[in-house]
């Protein structure tokens, strides 16, 4: 199992008050100092937060290979020891995901850009109905192309 190196997060909560010196080499919001979470190779998108509790719960897409290739998963893991230690991985976004309650189905599907759905739309039974902050833009970025004085965002 590969590793990402991940700058502590808890290092938020103990970060010295004005005027107290932090040697860098115990700073743990130095990414050398950091501690690894368990993927599956890739990863992306790490996301920690602390609980009310203390515990870290961190979540991230990971999978064998690299982005947007099959397999990959959202999945998280819990710390109670500031990263030391991690649960093991718990699947909260299956790799099968949507193919596997959505079989039989036929209409128009607004999701992610999660790679599980790429097969769905191969079927020529589910259409792709992108997000409309995207689908905003390009009229917006046409709009701004063809008017005088305008500027795209």
């Amino acid at each position: 199992m590969m590793t990402v190196l991940l700058a502590v997060v808890w290092a938020a909560a103990a970060q010295p008050t004005a005027g107290v010196e932090t040697r860098p080499s115990s700073d743990p919001r130095n990414i050398r100092n950091g501690l690894v979470i368990p993927d599956e190779g890739y990863c992306d998108q790490p996301c920690v937060v602390i609980s009310a509790g203390g515990n870290g719960l961190c979540t991230r897409t990971t999978g064998r290979g690299e982005e947007s290739e099959k397999g990959q998963h959202v999945v998280a893991t819990v710390s109670p020891d500031r990263g030391r230690t991690w649960s093991p991985l718990i699947n909260i976004k299956p790799a099968d995901g949507p193919a596997s309650f959505l079989v039989g189905c036929r209409g128009y599907l607004q999701a992610d850009a999660f790679s599980v759905y790429v097969g769905l739309y191969a079927g020529r039974e589910i259409f792709e109905v992108a997000c409309w902050v995207h689908a905003r833009r390009k009229f917006y970025d046409t709009l701004c192309t063809t008017r005088p004085g305008r500027s795209a965002s």
